[in-house]
């Protein structure tokens, strides 16, 4: 027999957060590392000169190594930009730029590479690996 001070739903709230709170304090992460980066980047900006500090952001980003889609991912938060921020400037759609960052290659075209160096201000070769899987044309 079940105690009459338990109930079966007792104690559940403290079990695991709901999905909603893991994903707003995910998003929330998210926007102050964002804004980090942004402040970092400004910085230098203002040290440096735009190109020269966009050109060192780009360098360290692509220095790290990693696939495409980590390349891509960090490049656009060292400058400080979210992904909208990067489908404005690149022409690349929102959806594209989300699937190539968690690493859907399977729609990455030559073009979207070239649109994608010429926003970060870095070659095609830069941005890609020659070892990687080739694209679709």
């Amino acid at each position: 027999m079940i105690s009459p001070r338990f109930s079966l739903f007792s104690g559940l709230d403290n079990v695991a957060p709901p999905a909603y709170d893991i994903a707003m304090r995910n998003d929330e992460e998210y926007k102050r590392d964002l804004a980090e980066a942004k402040a970092r980047f400004q910085k230098m900006e203002r040290q440096l000169g735009h190109e020269v500090a966009r050109r060192r952001a780009v360098d360290e980003a692509l220095a790290e190594g990693g696939t495409l889609a980590e390349r891509i991912k960090r490049v656009r938060r060292n400058l400080g930009w979210s992904q909208s921020d990067l489908r404005d400037m690149s022409e690349v759609s929102l959806s594209s730029i989300q699937k190539i960052e968690q690493g859907q290659n399977n729609t990455l075209t030559w073009r979207t590479i070239q649109l994608l160096a010429k926003c970060f201000g870095c070659s095609t070769e830069d941005l890609k690996n020659l070892d990687e899987l080739p694209l679709n044309a």
